[in-house]
């Protein structure tokens, strides 16, 4: 017999789904639980309200679960859990990188530019295949025009 979604939209269900997630159960791991598909799961996260928030509100219990566990054992003294803190709360602050705040901006701003880059290369290349080697004259005059609007993109 399959299961329906009416059955699993009842108070006493969701929060037995609720709990699995808690507990740390992947959504395919809920899903064999429920006796279906995980495809099917995914369909009646992405139709009903309830199902989507029970494993949701699961999830999010279980994170601050962990993270109340992992505050206490900073505030505890426990050297791991202060530095792990630290670097996901205050990334600017404590973090590895030996670059300073102007420097990361650089970096970031080059990746803008190849990601940039690398879109006009891609559209470059599915334009040559659009048009036909008999336009070549024509190919070189749409090249230039995203060469050009590539450059603008990037400044």
């Amino acid at each position: 017999m399959r299961a329906r979604y009416t059955e699993w939209l009842e108070k006493d269900k969701l929060l037995l789904i609720q709990g699995w997630k808690r507990d740390g159960l992947t959504d395919e791991q809920i899903a064999r639980n429920m006796s279906i598909n995980p495809r099917t799961l995914e369909k009646w996260k992405a139709n009903y309200e309830p199902i989507r928030q029970a494993i949701k509100r699961g999830r999010t219990e279980v994170n601050f679960i962990v993270e109340n566990k992992l505050l206490k054992k900073a505030l505890d003294g426990n050297t791991t859990a202060i530095i792990f803190w630290l670097k996901n709360n205050w990334r600017d602050k404590y973090n590895d990188s030996t670059l300073g705040p102007e420097e990361r901006k650089m970096i970031q701003a080059k990746m803008r530019k190849l990601e940039a880059d690398t879109r006009v290369s891609e559209a470059k290349a599915l334009l040559a295949e659009q048009v036909s080697s008999q336009n070549n004259a024509e190919l070189e005059r749409m090249l230039k025009l995203l060469e050009v609007e590539g450059t603008e993109d990037g400044d």
